[in-house]
């Protein structure tokens, strides 16, 4: 398999994220055209419950497989705790909704989401490791496949039954699809996962992913958590209209994910060698395009962002303006945040984010406590900015340290003291 150079790899990874995250976008879109606010409200609820539940059972695991330069485990021992994972996750998900108060077709939309989400998860095992060797263009054309035939699906679905819960299952089935037909003919067959003889592997996996993996289900779970208050307090109509404004920020974090995901074997191994100009080159690079991004976004917002919702999902859904804005503002922030957490995850730095996203959580949880009832969808947006603030503030804060210690097994952290200590002197 041969490896991309970093900007072909750049912009196989943009493409890719592009196309899939555009397709995301657009189900929502066509949900709000073809449909109603309470299609909406039902599959972004369904995103909602299942997202956090499904990113936990992933454990972090394409990360590990990405940094894991050793090969200290096979790809099959990912693919097999991917796959005993997702299955828990599945069955969980599925007791909820037995145990939950929803109606007989939320349950059902709710399901085939998660099944969605489940095969999604087992494909993006595989992407980590063309990832690893840094195939972007591979994964590209499955995320590209997958956005293109998820959205073709859900316009038929939409047109022929004028049902949210077929719009699902069309969805959920080119997920298998893509999967078995092109994801799985990407990895060598000896590379497939046997468990005979790998349960001590799993369990030292098991250790290893369980902090990265928590973690990252709080990052999912702190991206929904507004929507949770929005349903308790409101109606799953106003879920709809808070998910449909915060789509908008997901056409900039595309190009977030796909530079942080190229970047990241590079830092790796520019962390492995203690390589501080090259770490830290890649790591300005990334949160350069995000600050970049996030002031585009308040601007856009700012300027014409009534204009751009009516356009794009109708009139009824420009009622709050400066939610919209404030949507932006949170954006602009999580845009830096995730280039911070890239920076962190490139060295294994994942139990120091621990702590950062609990206060995220209850960042969040406790404006929404105070500003949801009130002022419903306005509200929500004010307490993801508020926990978005946070974030970043507490990322510089660990990327700081975290340069710093790079530096001191460095001679250029000498050198700086040396020059700070005395700026006219040489550095030696």
């Amino acid at each position: 398999m041969d490896r991309l150079p970093l900007r072909a790899n750049f912009t196989w990874a943009l493409l890719g994220n592009g196309v899939s995250s555009a397709a995301q976008w657009s189900l929502i879109v066509l949900l709000a055209r073809l449909g109603d606010l309470s299609m909406v409200g039902q599959y972004s609820l369904g995103l909602a419950i299942v997202s956090p539940i499904v990113v936990l059972a992933s454990l972090n695991l394409r990360t590990l497989l990405v940094t894991d330069l050793g090969e200290r485990f096979e790809f099959g021992h990912y693919l097999g705790m991917r796959l005993l994972t997702t299955a828990a996750a599945l069955a969980l998900i599925a007791g909820l909704m037995w145990a939950g108060d929803y109606t007989r077709e939320t349950r059902l939309v709710i399901l085939c989401v998660a099944a969605s989400r489940c095969l999604d998860a087992l494909s993006d095992i595989v992407y980590g490791h063309l990832q690893r060797k840094e195939a972007m263009d591979r994964v590209a054309l499955s995320l590209i496949a997958r956005g293109v035939l998820s959205t073709a699906a859900l316009v038929a679905s939409l047109l022929c039954t004028h049902s949210v819960l077929w719009a699902a299952v069309g969805i959920a089935f080119t997920s298998a699809a893509v999967l078995l037909l092109y994801d799985l003919r990407q990895v060598p067959l000896a590379r497939l996962p046997r468990f005979a003889g790998t349960w001590p592997h799993l369990r030292s996996l098991v250790c290893l992913a369980g902090p990265p993996g928590f973690i990252l289900m709080l990052v999912s779970l702190n991206a929904m958590l507004a929507r949770y208050w929005l349903a308790h307090f409101k109606s799953e109509g106003e879920v709809g209209l808070f998910s449909a404004m915060a789509y908008l920020t997901i056409a900039a974090n595309t190009m977030v994910v796909a530079l942080g995901q190229a970047s990241g074997p590079a830092m790796t191994r520019a962390w492995d060698r203690r390589d501080l100009l090259g770490f830290c080159g890649q790591a300005a690079r990334l949160a350069l395009l995000g600050a970049l991004l996030g002031l585009a976004g308040i601007a856009a917002a700012a300027l014409c962002g009534d204009q751009i919702v009516g356009l794009l999902y109708g009139a009824r859904y420009t009622a709050d303006p400066a939610a919209l804005l404030w949507l932006m503002i949170s954006g602009a922030l999580t845009y830096l945040a995730s280039c911070a957490g890239y920076i962190l995850s490139s060295a294994r730095c994942f139990r120091i984010q621990l702590p950062m996203h609990l206060a995220v959580s209850a960042a969040i949880s406790a404006a929404c406590w105070e500003l949801v009832p009130q002022h419903g969808v306005w509200g929500a947006a004010v307490a993801q900015a508020t926990g978005s603030a946070v974030q970043l503030v507490i990322s510089l804060v660990l990327v700081g340290r975290l340069c710093w210690t790079l530096a001191a097994d460095t001679p250029l952290r000498a050198s700086l003291i040396q020059f700070y200590a005395n700026p006219f002197s040489r550095p030696q």
